[in-house]
């Protein structure tokens, strides 16, 4: 009988002894996969002192379990092995659940051959999963509705993912359950470099032609918002972002085989259906940032989501910037068809989101306008602002949104910015100033030749210049000067038409 006991005893004990080198192995395992990670990692991230408003709060495995999809089309320029890599070495393995490799539908059975093997060593955190559409954004939220954790994090092949990124995004989507946390980007040519935190905040905003850029903001513009900051994108760049397994399936259950064409619509999509985006400045990644091409389709599904989302007056201002004809297949209608019966469901439309969400941060041109734009030179890298004095000095580093005032060209031959409108100042003339629209003058008056210059009744063309007057430093001003001869394909090498954008019908 005592012979029972103690092999009982013996065996619970040799029962608990493996439980407990069985959970170290574990433990250790996680480690050994950071550390392997880390190890391969070309990209490293100069930890510069966040704000003390980037403190956050850890959070415990019980709060939460991540799967991270990465989304790739493993071609050349992909950097994905960096992305998993940077995903693997800065998630803290308490939290991560899995990583579900999304690979395009076009990858070839070599290259996914390749990839399996490149990722073996980590199996069975790393799953490799062969994409359905060539579609990438559809590939994601298919690859996402699989996932097991109760919050999804999406990143592209071309991010790479900095230490501590995660935590800022989980406490955002705690305060947003139906949103989307999105971290900041800094943009890299190449992902070979030491990367260093800006810790400012990026924003996006977005043209009438559905295309979206990014800008950043000081952090001390933000500094007094509270501890999670957290700021509304009226869009974002969807490469890299965070949202709960449950408001994920929210959205798919409405539009389960429906595509979505990119970031603009999924921004539009999150605001008008209930929820919303955050864009988390101490939440930090690097993106690769390739040269801008044209992606075949594109220009119908921009029309697509127009169609889809904008109310009656933006549709009207979207189909002047974008007068080219587009025609749409039968599955493309059928799909469009039921786009529309989504957005009928949602209980916000695009005027409230013009109201609420993006209010005075895009422009919108009167009925009256021909044209709208900013004032930048012919190459696009000198932008000009009003300055306290009126004239107008040039600045390097033209952005969407941060290059100044807006002016629109109106019908009757004024260049308007809100109630004040261009006409020539100082200096006898020579500087081109703002004052008070008068409709009347011909000195508000311009009128544009086939080369879409600026010209006065006087014969006087917008232009820009070092200021001859040497009062500014020799920069570059913004001056009525004599329109030069088309004979001379050099004198319109500062000339400003292309800065503008140009309406159909009118």
């Amino acid at each position: 009988m005592r012979m029972r006991k103690d092999a009982k005893f013996y065996v619970v004990a040799i029962i608990l002894v493996a439980l407990i080198y069985l959970a170290i192995k574990g433990t250790s395992s996680n480690r050994d996969f950071r550390k392997a990670a880390k190890s391969k990692l070309q990209l490293t991230s100069e930890q510069k002192a966040p704000p003390s408003s980037c403190d956050h709060h850890e959070l415990t495995a019980e709060d939460v379990k991540v799967s991270i999809v990465v989304s790739t089309k493993a071609n050349e320029d992909a950097v994905i092995t960096q992305t998993v890599n940077s995903v693997l070495a800065h998630t803290d393995p308490s939290l991560l659940l899995e990583v579900l490799i999304a690979v395009d539908k076009m990858v070839t059975k070599d290259r996914l051959q390749l990839l399996t093997q490149e990722f073996a060593e980590y199996s069975p955190l790393v799953t490799i999963m062969h994409g359905q559409t060539g579609d990438r954004l559809k590939n994601k939220f298919v690859v996402g509705h699989s996932a097991k954790g109760n919050v999804v994090v999406f990143i592209d092949d071309t991010v790479v993912v900095t230490e501590n990124y995660l935590n800022p995004l989980l406490e955002t989507l705690k305060d947003h359950p139906e949103g989307i946390a999105v971290p900041s980007y800094d943009y890299f040519t190449e992902m070979t470099a030491s990367v260093e935190k800006t810790w400012s905040l990026m924003k996006w905003v977005f043209g009438w032609r559905l295309d979206i850029e990014a800008y950043e903001l000081s952090f001390q513009e933000i500094a007094n918002r509270q501890q999670d900051i957290s700021m509304p994108a009226m869009v974002f760049d969807s490469s890299a972002f965070a949202i709960y397994k449950t408001y994920l399936e929210k959205l798919g259950s409405i539009k389960h085989d429906m595509r979505y064409a990119g970031s603009t619509d999924l921004s539009f999509a999150t605001w008008l259906c209930g929820g919303g985006a955050y864009v988390v400045p101490c939440s930090r990644v690097a993106k690769v940032q390739s040269a801008s091409t044209s992606m075949p389709g594109e220009n119908k599904m921009k029309h697509m989501v127009a169609e889809r989302y904008l109310t009656e007056k933006y549709l009207r201002l979207f189909k002047r910037v974008n007068p080219a004809p587009v025609s749409l297949t039968k599955e493309e209608n059928n799909h469009l068809t039921i786009e529309k019966n989504f957005q009928k469901k949602c209980h916000r439309d695009f005027d409230w989101y013009m109201k609420t969400i993006v209010k005075e941060d895009v422009f919108v041109p009167s009925d009256e306008a021909v044209a709208y734009g900013y004032f930048n030179s012919k190459s696009g890298h000198v932008c000009f602002r009003q300055t306290p004095a009126m004239i107008f000095l040039g600045y390097y580093g033209c952005k969407m949104h941060s290059r100044g005032k807006m002016f629109e060209y109106l019908k009757s031959g004024q260049l308007r910015s809100g109630n004040d409108c261009i006409t020539n100042g100082g200096k006898g003339g020579s500087y081109m100033v703002t004052d008070t629209c008068d409709y009347n003058k011909s000195s508000f008056k311009w009128i544009t030749n086939k080369h879409r210059q600026f010209k006065s009744a006087a014969n006087q063309c917008i232009s820009h210049a070092t200021d001859p007057y040497k009062e500014n430093n020799e920069r570059q001003v913004l001056m009525f000067t004599k329109c030069a001869e088309e004979s001379n394909p050099s004198s319109f090498q500062w000339q400003l038409w292309n800065s503008f954008i140009w309406l159909d019908g009118v």
